[in-house]
């Protein structure tokens, strides 16, 4: 049976999947591989030589992996897997006697997942007499709402030899991110020492600088392009920007509620081998749905009283943690803001009072003891490193008085020391009301306006409104509700809704939200006012041209010529991507949902038809058919379906596209490609009253040119990411164009007249 904790775990759990799926704060169910009622079974066969070579002084860094064959039992089910990749894991870990492992099931089945799972890591956890520590803090994070690795303890074997008791713990990758925030295509950035979060300078390069011979921002994405832009600003919004400014700088880049959480959580553990002590060990993750950064806790052995640096964890200032002699902007920037601070002791205060304390937590430490206390006993790797024996394994949980330098604390002991502690350093001010998961409906015109947002508070809420304009009309405020009347389906939530009369033109409708608690406490969020496109029935967004095989023209950021569709806004007012889908099955219209991004008037976005969508969210998960397929571009508003593109497509020619002509609202035809260029007058080239000619082609420095006629014509040269790299006016009708600027590649080359016409054509320089 689980214990109270665990119970309320779950509860919390559910409450959180309610109000919290803006940013997915709950941490998905343990499943079948981190059920942690039991202790299954992992048995790794591996040729013994292989094994030997594995674990051998001279090659415990190497990362090789090996092929294993995998066997999971839970006792109620038992799953093989053959090819399995194998190799060591961990930094100390490789040198001590009980080493740690990864698993790595696609490595040599590419695609390959074991219920969800690329990878698993299998801990020794050799310095925890407990063997539990990091499993604990996990249950802890989760049940703050922190975005955290599933954990639970296993039982290792490897070529039928009991290797002892593991903590099984679930990577941090793409498929993590996904299962925390509904999206896997931001960037994810593994944060090791020196990751002190300090302002290096505007250039994003900067941040790439390499310690030991690994990097302190690791990017894990799969991709040629290092492209550090975005945790540059986010260092930026958080060294550089004033007091005044920082709270809405901040907010813009950073999900600092959940953060808020995490330095509870790092305090209450005594994480101490995190960011804010010893600037390590943690990951960042750039949620490109929300263009936040998202925070995500790592390893996290060294806790509830573990130390190496001679410091008492169980009695440290919370109002001073970090470590006082070098900066540590993500903690001392939040705290010195007085809202930030006010909203970090209410949150310390609601986990000492809800779960970090005897009651709570030791009944379920006796249930993590028992459950694992045989097979630690059969472990004949347990005391080898530091000569655990079985009383000590028992007194790390119970006892005050432990014989070990690194074990300041039992855990019993460090839960009773730290909830005191923070009992007696809490300052007692009233938090100002939290607002988040501010949600929409980006609508047509003629359609209700719906709003709705979480708001919560350590005072009762006594008024929340939203404050809105719509184009250039007069501001207004409105009260919103918690009564379970309308789109707030059930009263008294912390969900605070509305609906608004529909508008009968499309434009803008501008809206923040204010909350007020019973003391006078003042929240507003967003800072910047939020944008509510309201759309014309007749939706200005088309599919303006594609190609279905992209053999020479263009690259995607992954250096690979995949199909590609151009969308262009060809009205007046900006239009919301987020609720509309592409699709290149007719029963499926909802098949790919293109990106939350706002297209304004005259913009085009590139979509990669490659279906690879973990490189990105602009890669759409199909291909088009260069033999001739279906395309189609809907909108979803109110569950209602919209159809925007409905094209049959003919068969394709490689490197020629399919294009409106004129642009963005004649009809398809083949054409010389312009990827985010207007279309007008590159093929239709019957009515053009000039022509010209170039060569040699391909070419290597100069580019000889040849026209019919030169008045009024310019020339301009852009590369296939669209950037222009050569433009200038026509003084001659015999051109020589001086190439040796630029790297070898396809280039388009573009004669306009003055009245608009304009003839492109493709060449190649090597």
């Amino acid at each position: 049976m689980k214990s109270t904790f665990m119970k309320r775990y779950f509860l919390v759990l559910s409450f959180y999947f309610y109000w919290t799926q803006a940013f997915s704060q709950f941490n998905p169910a343990a499943g079948v591989v981190f059920d942690d009622s039991v202790v299954p079974r992992i048995d790794i066969t591996i040729d013994p030589d292989t094994l030997e070579w594995i674990l051998a002084d001279e090659n415990i860094y190497s990362n090789q992996l090996f092929q294993v064959d995998f066997q999971f039992d839970n006792g109620n089910i038992t799953e093989n897997l053959e090819h399995v990749g194998f190799r060591l894991r961990g930094n100390t870990s490789r040198s001590a006697d009980k080493k740690s492992f990864k698993l790595d099931f696609n490595a040599f089945e590419s695609g390959r997942n074991f219920y969800g799972l690329e990878k698993m890591n299998l801990n020794g956890q050799h310095n925890d007499p407990t063997i539990s520590r990091a499993k604990i803090c996990a249950d802890i994070g989760i049940h703050l709402g922190i975005p955290m690795m599933r954990t639970n303890h296993v039982r290792l074997y490897i070529n039928d030899e009991f290797r002892g008791v593991y903590l099984n713990v679930e990577h941090i990758d793409e498929e993590f991110a996904d299962k925390r925030f509904d999206n896997e295509t931001g960037q994810l950035y593994k944060c090791l020492w020196p990751a002190d979060l300090i302002y290096k300078g505007s250039d994003p390069a900067a941040y790439q600088e390499s310690f030991g011979g690994r990097r302190a921002y690791d990017l894990k994405n799969k991709t040629i392009y290092q492209d550090y832009t975005d945790i540059a600003d986010f260092i930026f919004a958080l060294n550089q920007t004033s007091d005044i400014d920082f709270p809405c700088a901040i907010e813009e880049v950073f999900h600092i509620d959940a953060y808020l959480k995490a330095i509870v959580f790092d305090i209450l553990t005594g994480n101490w081998d995190g960011p804010i002590y010893n600037k390590n060990n943690f990951y960042l993750y750039h949620n490109d749905w929300t263009d936040l950064f998202e925070y995500i806790p790592y390893d996290l052995d060294n806790t509830l009283g573990i130390d190496w640096l001679n410091k008492d964890w169980g009695n440290r200032n919370i109002y001073q943690w970090s470590n006082q002699n070098e900066a540590r902007p993500i903690y001392t920037r939040i705290m010195e803001n007085e809202q930030y601070r006010d909203r970090f002791s209410w949150y310390m205060q609601q986990a000492i009072d809800d779960f970090f304390n005897e009651e709570e937590l030791f009944s379920y430490l006796d249930e993590m003891h028992d459950l694992i206390y045989n097979f630690v006993a059969e472990d004949p790797y347990y005391s080898l490193d530091y000569g655990f024996d079985m009383d000590d394994f028992t007194g790390s949980f119970n006892d005050a008085n432990l014989p070990f330098f690194q074990t300041d604390y039992s855990l019993k002991d460090y839960i009773t020391t730290r909830k005191n502690s923070i009992e007696n350093q809490l300052e007692w001010n009233n938090a100002s009301p939290v607002i988040s998961n501010i949600e929409d409906n980006n609508t047509f015109y003629s359609h209700t306006i719906k709003i709705q947002a979480s708001v919560v508070d350590n005072q009762a809420i006594s008024q929340v409104n939203l404050c809105y304009q719509f184009n250039d009309g007069p501001s207004e405020c409105l009260s919103m509700k918690d009564d379970g009347i309308g789109i707030d389906s059930t009263a008294m939530d912390h969900i605070y809704s509305i609906e608004l009369d529909p508008v009968y033109t499309e434009g803008i409708f501008s809206y923040h939200i204010e909350a007020i608690d019973n003391q006078g406490a003042l929240s507003i969020s967003p800072c910047i006012e939020k944008n509510l496109y309201v759309q014309n029935e007749t939706i200005q967004l088309v599919i303006n041209e594609f190609m279905a095989k992209n053999d020479h023209i263009i690259n995607d950021e992954f250096g690979e010529k995949d199909d590609w569709i151009e969308l262009y806004n060809r009205g007046a007012y900006p239009i919301a991507l987020g609720d509309k889908f592409l699709s290149d099955d007719p029963t499926e219209p909802l098949k790919w949902p293109l990106p939350n991004e706002v297209l304004h008037p005259d913009e085009y976005i590139i979509i990669w038809a490659d279906d690879d969508t973990e490189q990105s969210r602009f890669h759409a998960n199909f291909k088009l058919a260069a033999s001739g397929g279906f395309l189609s571009l809907v909108n979803r508003n109110d569950q209602e379906i919209k159809v925007l593109e409905w094209l049959d497509y003919q068969e394709q020619s490689a490197d020629i596209s399919w294009a409106r002509i004129p642009n963005g609202t004649g009809d398809f035809q083949f054409d010389g490609p312009t990827p985010r260029k207007n279309n007008d007058g590159i093929s239709n080239t019957q009515n053009i009253p000039f022509d010209f000619s170039f060569y040699p082609n391909p070419t290597q420095d100069f580019l000889f040119m040849d026209l019919t006629n030169k008045q009024g014509a310019t020339i301009q040269i852009y590369d296939f990411y669209g950037q222009t790299v050569f433009q200038s006016s026509i003084q001659s009708t015999n051109l020589k164009i001086d190439l040796r600027f630029l790297p070898p590649g396809v280039y388009i080359c573009s004669l306009e007249q003055i009245h608009g016409v304009r003839l492109s054509k493709k060449f190649v320089k090597i």
